[in-house]
């Protein structure tokens, strides 16, 4: 009997916790301003800077993440290109027939 009341007696201040911290931010804060969508120029992003371009590079796991990809219903015609350094750890990119990115 009384674990249960320790146990629910901490569950309502860690309930209350959480309600009560909306109280003390500013509504700026917890709400978020919405964000205007501004329209980029092709080649570049929203800031203006330029999109880089990286080169296809294939990779020793390119075929791993070919099939991972396949799984997750991503179709390609590409292949998965490396898009960091060869080492232990590496980064695949894969676009997407459909416009995505895996």
């Amino acid at each position: 009997m009384k674990r249960s009341f320790v146990l629910l007696s901490c569950a309502l201040v860690l309930g209350g916790c959480s309600t009560i911290k909306s109280w003390w931010q500013p509504k700026e804060e917890v709400r978020g301003a919405p964000v205007a969508a501004k329209a980029a120029a092709p080649g570049l992003n929203i800031d203006g800077t330029p999109i880089e371009k990286v080169e296809f590079v294939a990779g020793v796991s390119s075929f791993s993440v070919e099939k991972m990809a396949k799984a997750a219903g991503c179709r390609s015609s590409e292949g998965a290109g490396r898009v960091s350094g060869k080492g232990p750890v590496e980064i695949y990119k894969l676009q997407c027939d459909d416009g995505k990115v895996y």
